[in-house]
C-alpha cells in the first residue's frame, strides 16, 4: 500500500519520536536510515501454502542504507491503518427480493 503524504508525515514522526537519537544499526552501527512510503504484509506461515484469508500484519520496513539491516515498524502500532477487521470484506452482497 502506498502511504498518502499525511501517512508518511507520521511515520517519520513516529519512527522519531521512539528512536534514541542517534540509533545505530545493530548490525553496522551506522546512523543512516530510509523510511519507505509504501507498507508491506507478513502472512500466517502455512505449510506447503498460501493462507488465504489468513491474518496479515502491515509493516513498514526501515532500513539502514548502509548495509541493508532492516527493522519491521508495526503500522497497527504506528497508527498507519486501522486494526478493526472488515467483517464484509471480501464478501459478495445478495440481493433478497423476497
Amino acid at each position: 500500500m502506498k502511504l498518502t503524504s499525511e501517512q508518511y508525515q507520521k511515520l517519520v514522526a513516529y519512527v522519531q519520536s521512539k528512536w534514541k537519537a542517534p540509533y545505530r544499526c545493530a548490525s553496522c552501527e551506522a546512523n543512516q536510515w530510509s523510511v519507505p512510503d509504501e507498507l508491506f504484509q507478513l502472512m500466517q506461515y502455512t505449510p506447503g501454502s498460501i493462507a488465504i484469508g489468513g491474518p496479515v500484519i502491515p509493516f513498514a520496513p526501515v532500513t539502514c542504507t548502509n548495509c541493508g539491516n532492516t527493522i519491521l515498524i508495526n503500522a497497527i502500532i504506528a497508527g498507519l491503518v486501522d486494526q478493526t477487521p472488515k467483517e464484509d470484506a471480501g464478501k459478495e452482497k445478495v440481493q433478497d427480493n423476497g
